[in-house]
C-alpha cells in the first residue's frame, strides 16, 4: 500500500477539506500525483492524503504542515480563544464574551493587519507551529488536530491565554470608566450651574487655569482645597480639572489649548461628562500665555 498522511479534525472539516484539495490540485500541476480520501469515525473527519507518484512522503508532509499552520491561525485561533474566555471567564455575559473576544483577537493579531509588528508577530507564531507539527510528523503520519494543538502547542495556546487575559483586564478597566462617566454625568446633571461659561486654559507643564466668562480668574475656596489635595496625593491635573468642573458645572466649557494640545482622552471624558457643553478654542489671544506660564 502506498503511504499516506491522515488528518483528523472535530471542526472545520469543510474548510480543511477545500485547503487540502487546493494542495492536491497544486501538486498535480508540478506532475506530483496525491489522492485525498475522506472518512469518519465518531465526531472526527478524516483526510487521507495517499502518494501515488512523483511526491515523497517527507515532501507531502511539509506541504501539510505549512498549510495546517495557516489553517490554524485563520481558523482554529478563533475557536481556541472562544473556549478560553468561556471556561476562565464563565461570569461575564454573553455579550461581554463577544467584547472581550474581540479585543483578544486584536492583541493577538497586534492591531491591524498591515503593521510590521503583525507581520512579525504572525511570522513567529507560525514558525512555531510548524516547527512542532515536523517534530511531529517524525515519528507519526497520522494526526488528530485537536489533541495536536492541546497537547503539543501549549506555548502557542499560553499565548492565546495571555490575550485573552488581557482582553478582560481592559473591559474591566473600560467598564469602570464607564461607571464613572456616568457617576459624574449625574452629579453635573444634578445641581444646578455656579457659573454660566468657564474658559480652560491648558498651560505648558500639564497645569491648567480657569477663567469666567469676562475672562476673570476663577479662584474659590473649593479650588483651593483641590489644589491641597493635589500637593498632597498623587492626583494628577487632569483628575483635578474634571473634579474642578463637575463642581462648577458650568453650562459651557471652553478649551483654549495655549502651547500644548489638550490630551484627546481628557477632551473625550469631558464630552462624556458635559455632553455639548464642551468645545475647543485654538485661535483666540487667549491661547497663547506667555512661556514662564
Amino acid at each position: 500500500m502506498a503511504p499516506a498522511v491522515s488528518i483528523g479534525v472535530k471542526k472545520y472539516s469543510d474548510v480543511l477539506k477545500k485547503d487540502l484539495l487546493g494542495t492536491c490540485q497544486y501538486l498535480q500541476k508540478r506532475g506530483l500525483q496525491v489522492e485525498m480520501i475522506e472518512s469518519t469515525a465518531g465526531k472526527l473527519t478524516f483526510f487521507s492524503l495517499r502518494l501515488k507518484h512523483g511526491v515523497r512522503l517527507e515532501q507531502l508532509k511539509d506541504f501539510l504542515a505549512n498549510l495546517l499552520a495557516e489553517a490554524i491561525m485563520q481558523h482554529w485561533e478563533y475557536l481556541l480563544l472562544s473556549d478560553i474566555i468561556r471556561e476562565q471567564f464563565y461570569y461575564f455575559t454573553a455579550e461581554e464574551k463577544q467584547v472581550i473576544l474581540r479585543q483578544a483577537l486584536q492583541y493577538i493579531n497586534h492591531g491591524q493587519s498591515e503593521s510590521e509588528g503583525y507581520r512579525l508577530y504572525r511570522a513567529r507564531r507560525k514558525e512555531l507551529i510548524l516547527s512542532r507539527l515536523q517534530e511531529y510528523w517524525q515519528s507519526s503520519d497520522d494526526l488528530v488536530l485537536d489533541g495536536f494543538i492541546r497537547f503539543r502547542l501549549k506555548e502557542y495556546v499560553s499565548e492565546l491565554k495571555e490575550a485573552a487575559d488581557k482582553a478582560v483586564d481592559d473591559f474591566l478597566l473600560e467598564k469602570e470608566y464607564n461607571e464613572f462617566v456616568q457617576l459624574l454625568r449625574y452629579f453635573v446633571e444634578m445641581q444646578e450651574p455656579r457659573v454660566s461659561l468657564v474658559h480652560v486654559l491648558i498651560m505648558p507643564n500639564g497645569a491648567f487655569k480657569l477663567y469666567d466668562r469676562q475672562y476673570r480668574n476663577i479662584n474659590s475656596e473649593f479650588l483651593e482645597g483641590l489644589m491641597v489635595e493635589l500637593t498632597s496625593s498623587e492626583i494628577s491635573y487632569e483628575d483635578l480639572l474634571i473634579s474642578a468642573l463637575v463642581s462648577l458645572a458650568p453650562k459651557r466649557i471652553v478649551f483654549h489649548t495655549g502651547r500644548r494640545e489638550v490630551p484627546a482622552y481628557l477632551l473625550e471624558t469631558m464630552k462624556s461628562v458635559f455632553w455639548q457643553r464642551v468645545g475647543q478654542c485654538t485661535g483666540c489671544q487667549f491661547c497663547a500665555p506667555p512661556d514662564k506660564e
